[in-house]
């Protein structure tokens, strides 16, 4: 086309002219003090974060969020599972191996990258809800081969 490429729309949102100054982790930021006195005091006495505006808050809601969802999303697996005793015909051993996997190594980089409070308490959760699932695929196969050995030893 005359004149370069046609350009539908042009959305303005990151100005990539010049990198970004970030801090390296963004976990280790020093608060305006030491105390927080700026801050929100709960949230620094029992997370040790000094949140001092609305995008800290923010931050701290979408955490919160973030790790209820991730409690709903386990926990109606863990019931049908219990309900209907077949975890083991319903999920793919595969799929409980990789998905533990990688709940792990999440939590591996939490600790080691010193990542934020409930970074680190959704990847703990995420593994004790991949140990649940773990456990019960174990036992109800378990079971199930138990019940399967009694009925071939009845005929």
């Amino acid at each position: 086309m005359p004149g370069g490429p046609l350009v539908l729309a042009r959305v303005p949102f990151f100005d990539f002219s010049s990198p970004p100054s970030l801090p390296s982790n963004w976990s280790d930021l020093t608060p305006a003090d030491l105390n927080c006195t700026y801050g929100i005091r709960w949230i620094y006495d029992f997370m040790g974060q000094c949140v001092m505006d609305n995008r800290g808050i923010a931050a701290m809601v979408c955490g919160f969020i973030c790790l209820f969802t991730w409690i709903l999303n386990g926990v109606p697996q863990m019931i049908e599972n219990f309900r209907s005793g077949i975890p083991d015909k319903a999920l793919s051993p595969l799929l409980l191996l990789f998905w533990t996997l990688g709940d792990i190594l999440n939590f591996t980089g939490c600790v080691l990258a010193h990542q934020l409070i409930l970074q680190v308490v959704v990847a703990v959760y995420s593994i004790a809800s991949d140990l649940v699932l773990v456990s019960q695929f174990i036992y109800y196969k378990a079971r199930r081969r138990k019940i399967m050995l009694g009925k071939f030893a009845a005929i």
